[in-house]
């Protein structure tokens, strides 16, 4: 899901540096790729069509951007078709959180076309759910928790580590990347197929996905 991909929320881990100061800002570097899809005339008959059901949605350039995030969604499929690795089973096992639930803090970097915040504090909605599959456990083994399957509701408890600093960093499109409909294009479609790989990708010197938006 394109939409639910252009936000993804990670754990801040001293095993890649990231982010933990100014500093480690300048030691997180990833490589964006040039996908070299560009925008066409059938592309903006297209958007006319989707326009007509939808003419409040936003507009990035001449475009809306539902219709933007589905020719994004296209690109997507077609850069990960046949792929050995990836599984949608492990995508959809993934948490989800609504934007109103996550404090938003101050900004640890920025990339060619994304930015990354600290995440301050997590109010679940559906209170019902806080037992989550972690059984309600908490605790202050960083290894515990470092290595657990973390829920909605083990990463609301332990959103900050021990009492001091935020645990998770938020990464998502930068409204700058919003001025122009190619840019907005290639920025979601490289945050959503980072996530589709960090969703499946379990190493110890490689930053975890722990949630999407």
């Amino acid at each position: 899901n394109v939409q639910a991909a252009s936000v993804i929320i990670i754990q801040r881990t001293v095993h890649l540096h990231f982010a933990q100061t100014k500093a480690d800002c300048s030691r997180y570097k990833y490589t964006h790729i040039n996908f070299g899809y560009t925008l066409t005339r059938n592309h903006k008959e297209e958007e006319h069509r989707d326009s007509e059901g939808s003419r409040m949605s936003k507009k990035i350039g001449g475009y809306t951007e539902e219709h933007l995030l589905n020719v994004a969604k296209d690109v997507v499929q077609k850069k990960t078709k046949g792929s050995k690795l990836l599984d949608s089973e492990a995508e959809a096992r993934i948490p989800k959180f609504n934007s109103k639930e996550l404090t938003i803090g101050r900004v640890l970097g920025r990339g060619g076309f994304c930015v990354v915040s600290e995440v301050t504090k997590i109010t679940l909605n559906d209170k019902g759910s806080e037992q989550g599959t972690t059984n309600g456990k908490t605790s202050d083994d960083e290894h515990f928790i470092h290595n657990i399957v973390q829920d909605r509701a083990f990463m609301a408890r332990h959103c900050i580590r021990q009492g001091k600093d935020c645990r998770y960093a938020i990464k998502k499109v930068q409204e700058s990347s919003r001025n122009n409909e190619q840019t907005f294009v290639n920025a979601v479609v490289d945050l959503a197929i980072e996530s589709r790989f960090l969703a499946v990708i379990r190493h110890p010197n490689i930053i975890k996905m722990r949630a999407m938006e």
